[in-house]
């Protein structure tokens, strides 16, 4: 079979390495929708994101402890009239008395300071919850970026599809190629078209989820950033563990029953009310005035606060207890996404040394041999199809690596 001379198809083929190359970086379209990077995207999720505004609110709560415990005591006022009875006559007494208690044991000090363990412990809860939404949100930002590059790898390869397309045509009607070959072409571009129909439908739906996270349902919007990961630090997953606040919170909650239970080991020590005031006395022609003072102790006979002592030690305990089921479960996740990365990232190395680097070489054989007679257009085809599998499983692998280093992020507590 002579050459082609109509079309230098030998460097038509070569394009879709060209796109291998470039998979992750979308073609730029007339009619594309506006493009939010990363930090972007994150800005506007958390102004919008109604869940986040409804973790701070717990903070407030517990704020508001922490006035409540450094309330004094406030004082009391009493006024008491006495009568008495003398020789027919009656004497009355009036007195005005102000008490005000004392706290000898501390116990103020140490429910600040609890108070306070109690705020910081929410914070970093907070800290851990508020992470795993904006992790749930860039899933589904990398998610949309995926589908934006899947359709980008689709539509480049039905490009070079259809260039093909017009060079096999041209044999057909010079007389070098069959009628079949046209149609087994035509065939191959509708199947081209159909996934490229599904891939557009992906693309709508996350393009939504994007819109709808940032808080513009009505809108669309396009994962402008490529799918790209960061290799892990080598810092040891128990440590890690530690810095997670769901860990450290569980460690503020431990200290603050440990202030508890040094204030009800000091219940021995009494409340101490000093009373002091005015009394007058009325003596029939006279008036006499003077004052009343007075000091009054409780004596703890019977309740010497066991319960509490009791329920500070089994708070205590549950919240070590808790440290050390999250340090295992946390130490657990991190060391089984460290080892799913790794593998990963060696998969995608062998992939592209095994397969994507071949692309070329594999396309321009198909090339020659159809142009000379030598293999079928079945074969052409296979080969486009392998290039096209190639380069969709390669972004995969990319995908797979996102969504694992964003399991290592979720286990980490932060990035």
């Amino acid at each position: 079979m002579p050459p082609i001379r109509s079309f230098p198809v030998a460097r038509l083929l070569l394009l879709p390495t060209i796109v291998v190359l470039g998979a992750g970086v979308p073609v730029a379209r007339a009619d594309a929708p506006p493009e939010l990077t990363e930090a972007e995207f994150l800005a506007r999720f958390e102004r919008a994101e109604p869940r986040l505004a409804a973790l701070a609110t717990r903070v407030e709560r517990d704020r508001a402890a922490v006035v409540e415990a450094g309330q004094r005591p406030d004082p009391a006022v009493a006024v008491d009239r006495e009568e008495v009875f003398a020789s027919g006559a009656a004497l009355p007494e009036h007195t005005v008395r102000l008490s005000w208690p004392i706290d000898l044991a501390g116990r103020r000090g140490d429910r600040i300071q609890a108070a306070a363990g109690a705020v910081a412990a929410t914070e970093a809860a907070i800290e851990l919850d508020r992470w795993r939404l904006v992790v749930d949100a860039l899933a589904a930002y990398y998610e949309g970026a995926a589908a934006r590059a899947r359709l980008t790898v689709l539509r480049d390869a039905r490009a070079s599809f259809d260039t093909a397309m017009a060079v096999v045509r041209a044999r057909a009607t010079a007389g070098e190629a069959s009628g079949y070959d046209v149609t087994r072409l035509e065939v191959e571009l509708g199947g081209y078209d159909d996934l490229i129909i599904e891939a557009e439908g992906d693309l709508a739906r996350t393009r939504k989820q994007i819109a709808v996270l940032v808080g513009k349902p009505d809108a669309i919007f396009d994962a402008a950033d490529a799918i790209v990961t960061a290799a892990p630090g080598d810092d040891p997953a128990a440590a890690l563990a530690r810095q997670r606040g769901d860990y450290r919170a569980a460690a503020l909650r431990e200290q603050a029953a440990t202030l508890e239970l040094v204030a009800t080991r000091r219940s021995w020590l009494p409340i101490l009310t000093l009373t002091g005031g005015l009394k007058v006395a009325d003596l029939g022609d006279d008036s006499a005035w003077g004052y009343v003072a007075g000091v009054a102790l409780e004596l703890p006979l019977f309740d010497h606060h066991a319960g509490a002592r009791a329920r500070a030690l089994a708070e205590r305990g549950a919240w070590r207890a808790e440290q050390a089921v999250i340090e295992w479960t946390a130490t657990t996740q991190i060391d089984l996404a460290r080892a799913e990365l790794a593998r990963r990232r060696d998969q995608a190395s062998a992939h592209d040394a095994s397969q994507v680097a071949r692309l070329a070489d594999l396309l321009r054989q198909a090339e020659t041999a159809y142009r000379e007679g030598e293999r079928p257009i079945a074969e052409l085809l296979e080969a486009y199809r392998t290039a096209r599998e190639v380069r969709l499983r390669s972004l995969a692998i990319q995908q797979a690596i996102r969504r694992t280093q964003l399991e290592l992020w979720r286990a980490q507590g932060h990035r």
